[in-house]
């Protein structure tokens, strides 16, 4: 009898070490699951972060090209407010000037063709509607004239 109650002591001793074990090694695994889980969320999250840094520093460099585009047209229209001032007062004086104005404009007006209307930004649309606005204004200042 009394080696079948060291048998059963041993198996139950045996059976609850198999236990003890096998949740340490779970917990082990659960920890390392956790902290694989937790190491992927971080990759990306920090993937999803560069993502929308490089978007939007796509879109600031979109905008910075467009701006300039606008900037080239405005610059380029007040050079021709300041042309026609010059031809309402001596019309022979400018014809070299206007010369160089037309290689010009084919420039400036293949960049501004270049846009497509309908892919702007409210940003950039605001800006283009601004710069207009500024154009005309002195479009009709020289036109008064």
């Amino acid at each position: 009898m009394r080696k079948i109650l060291t048998l059963a002591t041993a198996f139950a001793l045996a059976l609850t070490m198999g236990i003890v074990m096998t949740g340490c090694g779970s917990r082990a695994d659960d920890a390392a699951d956790v902290e694989e889980t937790t190491q992927v969320t971080e990759e990306t999250t920090t993937e999803a972060t560069e993502a929308a840094e490089e978007e939007m520093e796509a879109e600031d460099s979109s905008f910075e090209e467009f701006k300039k585009t606008m900037d080239d047209y405005e610059d380029f229209m007040n050079s021709y407010c300041d042309l026609m001032e010059k031809y309402n007062d001596d019309p022979a004086s400018v014809m070299d000037e206007y010369l160089e104005m037309n290689q010009k404009y084919l420039i400036v007006m293949e960049e501004l063709d270049a846009i497509d209307e309908d892919e702007l930004t409210d940003e950039e649309e605001a800006y283009y509607l601004e710069v207009m606005a500024r154009i005309n204004s002195r479009l009709a200042e020289v036109s008064i004239q």
